[in-house]
């Protein structure tokens, strides 16, 4: 969100505003969306070719290709679940190959490929665990046989239904997650 919002000349703080406005119950989820749209989209620059290319400069953490060939080495199933943007979500998964993935924002583009509307999950912990029960279902295998790996505060809700959360630090620093991580 953060790298997408500062490559198309939006604003920040006025995105932060907007999920904060929503978190105190001050504006409605279309309202988010619709303030959201209005600021990604006032320099024009949303076009899905651009999206494209800010998306594919999303860096990876260095460590990132080695540990997941380690672990596919290994045998262990991996899905990414991130509250990011689907593009985002989409080429990070192919630097890493990870075919499966989940993003809880979606955009969507006209034919011309002007971005007109976005389809984001609010609701991060419970967006994140159906997502993973659904991952489960597929694979025929119980969140409790899963190890998740998380870096923000959207993650607790997976750490506490697997009750094998791995927290990593980043930029997002989240110390809460700490309390229901297994490993830090």
């Amino acid at each position: 969100w953060v790298h997408f919002t500062e490559r198309i000349g939006g604003s920040i703080e006025e995105n932060d505003a907007a999920f904060a406005a929503f978190k105190l119950g001050q504006i409605s989820q279309d309202q988010v969306k619709e303030r959201v749209l209005r600021n990604w989209s006032r320099n024009g620059k949303t076009i899905k070719d651009l999206s494209l290319k800010i998306f594919d400069e999303v860096p990876v953490r260095e460590d990132a290709k080695e540990t997941i060939d380690y672990l596919k080495q290994r045998g262990y199933l991996i899905c990414m679940i991130t509250g990011s943007l689907d593009g985002i979500a989409q080429v990070v998964g192919k630097k890493l190959s990870i075919e499966d993935w989940y993003a809880n924002t979606t955009l969507c583009f006209d034919e011309e490929g002007k971005l007109i509307d976005l389809t984001t999950y609010l609701d991060e912990k419970a967006t994140k665990i159906d997502q993973l029960n659904n991952y489960c279902a597929r694979k025929n295998i119980l969140p409790q046989q899963c190890a998740v790996i998380g870096d923000s505060s959207n993650d607790i809700g997976l750490f506490e239904v697997t009750g094998n959360g791995i927290a990593i630090a980043s930029e997002f620093g989240a110390k809460e997650l700490e309390n229901y991580a297994r490993r830090k």
